[in-house]
């Protein structure tokens, strides 16, 4: 079980990371392409864009930190042997079940290692 642990972490330290490029790429471009988009629009359009846009950037945000950074951290801490890493990566598994195939499978591999995890109240953190 230990081999599917380290495993699991690594998976998620990498997913995690690419999920973290991926958005910030996507949002560098749109925000460079931003302004060239904002000029050529008209008046009526541009105030519905000002209303727009700053809910678009916190709904961006919050997937840039609920799933890649619980991915990386939870990677790391299974990597470590923590046995609450397993635990945190429950949640971005389960979120990344809906980004088929990679993250589909991610998913299913992180609830198949949980579901297999013994509760040893033994074990050391």
């Amino acid at each position: 079980m230990q081999t599917h642990l380290k495993t699991l972490g690594i998976l998620h330290v990498i997913y995690g990371a690419l999920t973290l490029l991926i958005l910030a790429t996507m949002s560098t471009i749109v925000q460079s392409l931003l302004p060239f988009i904002l000029s050529n629009v008209d008046e009526e359009t541009l105030l519905v864009l000002q209303i727009i846009l700053p809910v678009a950037r916190i709904v961006a945000y919050t997937l840039m930190i609920l799933i890649p950074i619980p991915s990386i951290i939870g990677g790391m801490a299974l990597l470590n042997k923590k046995k609450w890493g397993l635990t945190l990566l429950m949640i971005p598994g389960s979120l990344s079940l809906i980004s088929f195939p990679l993250g589909t499978a991610i998913g299913i591999y992180t609830i198949w290692v949980f579901t297999q995890q013994p509760n040893n109240s033994n074990d050391q953190d």
